[in-house]
């Protein structure tokens, strides 16, 4: 019985983790550069500095490779930091 809760358990976390995985790459490649997409005014006409972009995508962490940003999700996932609203 053991056996059988254990594999259970095991199949339902590494399910959980793809589920999290589909999400993340789902909004890490389909939602575009999200600090583009703050300084965007109107379609088309993009006002920014782009020193002061790269700062800000420095500070965020969006320069780092996908896996680390993902490591990092779960990493605060598991820690309660769910990220700001």
């Amino acid at each position: 019985m053991f056996a059988y809760m254990l594999n259970r358990l095991l199949w339902w976390l590494a399910s959980g983790l793809l589920v999290l995985l589909a999400v993340y790459a789902l909004a890490f490649y389909g939602a575009g550069d999200p600090i583009k997409l703050i300084f965007l005014r109107a379609p088309g006409d993009v006002a920014y500095d782009p020193a002061k972009i790269e700062a800000i995508r420095d500070q965020a962490g969006l320069n780092r490779p996908f896996i680390v940003q993902f490591a990092s999700y779960i990493w605060n996932l598991l820690h309660g930091n769910f990220g700001n609203s």
